[in-house]
Formats: C-alpha cells, sequence, structure tokens
C-alpha cells in the first residue's frame, strides 16, 4: 500500500523562510499540480497522487516524479541533485542563485511560479495601449531578467525567462507591448536551484539553477492527455562537472499503485508504465481506471541513453536507491548497488524491460511472469561535461519531454496506443519552428541594424562607440534593465563617439538610432 506523507515545507534562503508555492496546470484534460520545490504532480498539501487524468474525475496516474542530475568534478567527487518524495530528503529550493559562486540571492520578482495562458497574451498585444487595460500580474512580474548587482560574483543571469521584445530594445517592458515566450495555451514556469540547503540525498550540490517550462495545449487534437517539460540546467558554479547525466524519475501509479508494470522503448527514447492485469481496481483510497490505461515519458530532443527500474519493497539491490552513489548507479543503468541490470538472456543491458509487452517473444515483465507491484522508473540522458557558466559557453544544457497518457481497449493494447500517441507527439515538436505560441497578431518587424563597434566592454564606465563612417545625427540612449533611460543624446557629424558614465555596476543596454534604423548592444560596467 502506498503511504501518505503530509508536509508543510519551507526553505531557509539567505536568512528568510520561504513558503512553498504551488499550482495546478489544467488547460486541457489533465489536471498537474506543480510546486517550486523541485517535486513535480504530487499533492503538496496531503501527498496524495497530482495528475489527475480525466481532470475532474477522481482518478489519476502519476503519485510524483522529479528530475535527477549530476556528475563528478575534477577530483572524482559525485555532484548531485536526486530527490523522490516528500519527507525523504530534498535537493532543490525556490528561488536564484547568483553567476560563479552560486550562493542563494534575494529574490527581487516575490514569486519562484508564473502561469500564463495565450489567451492573456493575445489579449495583452491587443490592448497594451488601450485606456483602462490592467496587465495581469504574471506578464507583467515576468523573470525576464536577473538583478545583475546581486550576489558576490556576477549577480544573477541578466536574461532568465524567455520573451518576445516588441521594440528590440533587448529589454523586458511589458507597458511597451513586450510579452512572455511560452509554448502552448498555458504555461507554468518555474525558478529553482540546488543550494538552498543541504542535499537529502547526500550527494554535493551542483551550483545549479534550475528553469522549469510546463505547459499544455487544448487546441492541437491529440493532445488532450500530453504535458510538455521544458527543462534549462544551468551551470552558475565554478567547476567542471564531467559525465554530467540528467534523469527523470516517475513514480507512476495508473491508478491502484499495486499492479503496475514497466517498460522502454529504446526507439522512441519513451519509458512508460501500464497495468499488469486486465482491471484497474480501486485499492488504497486510490480510483481505479476499470479497463487501464498506459502513461509514458518521452524524452523528445535527446537520446535516452539508460532506464532502470525498481520496486516498492522489493529485496536489494532492486529496491529505491538512498545513498547519493545509490542514485548515481541507477541513473547509470545499473542496480544501486551497482551490479548490471540483466536481460532475459542474462546478458547485461542499460534498459529495463525493452521489448513491447504485446511481443510474446520480446523481454518484457508479462513475458518474464512477473508479479504486478509498485514500480518506480528512472530514464537518463548522457550530456557530457558540463562547464561554469561564468567561463565557459557549455554551461547551460536543454532537455524537452512530454507526459503522455493513452487509453485502449485492454492494458496491452493501451501500450500500442501509447505507442501510437508518442509518434504524434514527436512529430508534432519536431514541427514546431519556434519557442514560443502561435500568438494570433504578434509581429514584430525586422529593422536593419547600425554597424557600431563598442569597447571596452566590459569597461569602468569609460567606453567609445565607433561608427564604420562619418554619420549626420546619431541618437544614443544608454537603459538600465528596470527599463528606465539613464543617457541619451544625439551627436552629429561624427564617426567616433566616447562617454564616461557614473552608474553603478552591472548590465546595461546601449541603443543606436539614425532615422528609421537602430541596433542595441549589451554593456556591461564593471
Amino acid at each position: 500500500m502506498k503511504s501518505y506523507i503530509t508536509i508543510i515545507a519551507t526553505v531557509l534562503i539567505t536568512g528568510s523562510v520561504i513558503s512553498q508555492s504551488t499550482t495546478v496546470l489544467n488547460q486541457n484534460n489533465v489536471s498537474a499540480n506543480l510546486q517550486d520545490e523541485g517535486f513535480f504532480f504530487n499533492n503538496a498539501t496531503n501527498g496524495t497522487p497530482g495528475y489527475e487524468v480525466p481532470a475532474g474525475n477522481g482518478t489519476h496516474s502519476i503519485y510524483t516524479s522529479a528530475f535527477w542530475m549530476g556528475g563528478t568534478d575534477i577530483n572524482g567527487q559525485l555532484k548531485l541533485i536526486a530527490q523522490k518524495y516528500y519527507g525523504a530528503g530534498q535537493d532543490c529550493w525556490a528561488g536564484f542563485i547568483d553567476v560563479g559562486f552560486a550562493n542563494t540571492v534575494p529574490n527581487p520578482f516575490g514569486q519562484t511560479i508564473w502561469q500564463v495562458t495565450a489567451v492573456e497574451i493575445n489579449n495583452h498585444i491587443l490592448n497594451y495601449q488601450s485606456p483602462g487595460y490592467i496587465i495581469p500580474n504574471d506578464i507583467l512580474n515576468w523573470p525576464a531578467h536577473g538583478d545583475t548587482t546581486l550576489g558576490n560574483s556576477l549577480g544573477m543571469l541578466p536574461y532568465i525567462a524567455p520573451f518576445i521584445d516588441v521594440d528590440n530594445d533587448d529589454i523586458y517592458n511589458p507597458s511597451q507591448g513586450d510579452y512572455p515566450c511560452i509554448k502552448g495555451d498555458e504555461a507554468v514556469y518555474i525558478v529553482m536551484n540546488d543550494k538552498g540547503n543541504l542535499h537529502g540525498s547526500g550527494g554535493q550540490p551542483i551550483g545549479a539553477e534550475l528553469h522549469y517550462m510546463i505547459y499544455q495545449y487544448s487546441t492541437v487534437s491529440g493532445l488532450e492527455e500530453v504535458t510538455f517539460i521544458d527543462l534549462e540546467i544551468v551551470n552558475m558554479g565554478t567547476q567542471m562537472i564531467y559525465d554530467f547525466k540528467a534523469s527523470y524519475f516517475l513514480d507512476a501509479d495508473v491508478g491502484n499503485s499495486q499492479d503496475d508494470f514497466v517498460g522502454c522503448d529504446t526507439t522512441r527514447n519513451l519509458m512508460f508504465t501500464y497495468n499488469g492485469d486486465a482491471v484497474d481496481e480501486s485499492a488504497g483510497g486510490a480510483n481505479g481506471y476499470g479497463v487501464p490505461p498506459a502513461l509514458g515519458v518521452v524524452c523528445l530532443n535527446h537520446s535516452m541513453d539508460f532506464s532502470s527500474s525498481f520496486s516498492n519493497g522489493a529485496p536489494v539491490p532492486q529496491s529505491d536507491p538512498g545513498m547519493a552513489s545509490e542514485y548515481y548507479n541507477v541513473m547509470r543503468g545499473n542496480w544501486k548497488d551497482g551490479s548490471d541490470q540483466l536481460d532475459n538472456n542474462s546478458n547485461p543491458t542499460d534498459y529495463t524491460y525493452h521489448g513491447d509487452p504485446n511481443d510474446p517473444t520480446a523481454w518484457s515483465e508479462v513475458t518474464s511472469g512477473n508479479f504486478p507491484g509498485d514500480r518506480r522508473m528512472v530514464m537518463s540522458t548522457s550530456l557530457g561535461t558540463l562547464g561554469p557558466l561564468a567561463y565557459f559557453n557549455t554551461g547551460r544544457r536543454n532537455l524537452s519531454y512530454a507526459v503522455i497518457q493513452a487509453q485502449g481497449t485492454s492494458n496491452l493494447n493501451s501500450v500500442t496506443e501509447l505507442y501510437q500517441l508518442t509518434d504524434f507527439v514527436q512529430n508534432y515538436y519536431d514541427s514546431q519552428n519556434t519557442n514560443c505560441f502561435n500568438a494570433e497578431t504578434a509581429s514584430v518587424e525586422n529593422q536593419e541594424e547600425i554597424k557600431f563597434t563598442l569597447y571596452p566592454n566590459p569597461s569602468t564606465g569609460q567606453f567609445v562607440i565607433q561608427l564604420p563612417e562619418t554619420v549626420g545625427a546619431l541618437d544614443v540612449e544608454i537603459i538600465d534593465l528596470s527599463g528606465r533611460i539613464i543617457f541619451s543624446k544625439i551627436y552629429f557629424n561624427t564617426d567616433r563617439i566616447q562617454i564616461e558614465l557614473d552608474e553603478s555596476n552591472g548590465m546595461y543596454v546601449l541603443k543606436t538610432k539614425i532615422d528609421s534604423y537602430s541596433s542595441t548592444k549589451r554593456l556591461i560596467l564593471d
């Protein structure tokens, strides 16, 4: 029987206690509980399942899930983020850290979860100049820019959440028409880090800031029971992380948690769970589905390099990992003690039950004659070396996933339906050529740029704008990240301009304009 734990969570960041924030994403036929401390699809108020399909029906297919990631430093020390359940250790916390030292910083936004719909954005595009229009808070307070003055090193990231810059001034200003760049018909954006406290997994912190965009479609036929997840991992610290892996941990209880099987499809980069018998009964306080669906997670932009599973109450080493080394072993396709998984021919394998359960000749839990139970799954992607962002351009990794539920005529037919729906989702994802939703009236004309050189940059406040030739009149503006114009002047008949500023250290935007042409560059004062 699944144990439910009620947790009221707080976290200590820079001397102040910040309460856990939660929300629900329910744009389509899925109701998904989300929060900002690393656990997804679990109801944090009472420790019950938090992924309801169909929404409002009282049936759930996920108890909880989380992202694991880690690798080793130059000395072979394991850096790790891995957590499973409330009350069983925590490695992620709400909020931001700085670039360089990866220390937690005060939150300049006052929130770590933002929820925006395509309808709200289209309304903003049409009405931001209209009298009486009130910008929705999560559009107004979108975390486009971090405060580069916070922290002991380089401050926060100057750019955090993506946005559409309507006036091309490199600054997020919704009162001038700028708006969040989201995917889907509704998206939730969440920022977390792994430096809020000691890691419950026992792993040493990476110094990572994690940016999640979790989104759903209600206007695309076939995606009614799909939730998409984008994850950006940013190494804000000073260490190279070698053999870096990112993993998706999933405790997927399809209704009754005690009668599930698991498997994977290496050709589709898919791990999945399905009922081990024909009928999913209600049990342990959970409503059963009757004819059970199948649920899977597909990695949309990377290969699935390893998959593992373990069971609640199973003997060692097939039981849940609990120490840092055990988590990392599972992430590499082994049992938690580091021993190999063995397939049906007793050969080592990196993929657990990688055969179609409908195929009597393939390796699956069906052909292995296993007893169903409370299964957990992990799928992993190898991402090479994660360099520190402050010194290398290899300090970011982006991963995209989809959580997919498919209903068939039987427990095994649901797996077949899941394969087909996964192919549809992958094709849809691959066909999208934009990082933002398709705004009905969003149109920004490209402006021809003015070519100029800015040096030195960074500077102490004295710098030069060098043009390739003499111009009649050049309008120069310098703007801080709040949108305040701190310098404005028109220069005549010149190709070289020297400026001296007495402003705080940080990032600014320098904008030049000649007639209808304009261009911008980032200016760093250090």
